[in-house]
């Protein structure tokens, strides 16, 4: 037991070399497998803002209109548009009967200044 410590005493300036070339090797691969502070605080900053920017799309997504929602647009728009079929035909008719009255007022016209002519 006695021989291994003198021998470490004897070859102590080599071991301490060696000592500081192994632990300043292992500083420099620890720091290489750590992300430097300035990325870390960048990483955060950028983390917050995408949760900033996921709960402002959650909002609008709240707000969008459901599938019943466009259901119950499509089935008013079918309405609206048998709606103005019928309305397509009362006018229809409507204009129908207003080229009577006109033809008849015209008729009407023509025979009344006929007859001042004369």
């Amino acid at each position: 037991m006695t021989e291994l410590f003198e021998g470490i005493l004897k070859y102590w300036p080599i071991l301490a070399f060696l000592g500081i070339i192994f632990w300043g090797w292992a500083m420099m691969r620890a720091r290489d497998s750590f992300a430097p502070k300035a990325d870390v605080e960048n990483h955060g900053r950028e983390i917050a803002q995408i949760k900033l920017d996921l709960v402002k799309h959650d909002e609008r997504m709240r707000t969008l209109p459901s599938v019943d929602d466009f259901h119950q647009v499509a089935n008013k728009l079918t309405e609206l548009h048998g709606d103005q079929k019928a309305q397509g035909k009362e006018l229809e008719g409507v204009r129908h009967a207003m080229m009577t009255v006109d033809r008849s007022v015209t008729r009407i016209e023509n025979h009344l200044l006929r007859d001042k002519k004369v």
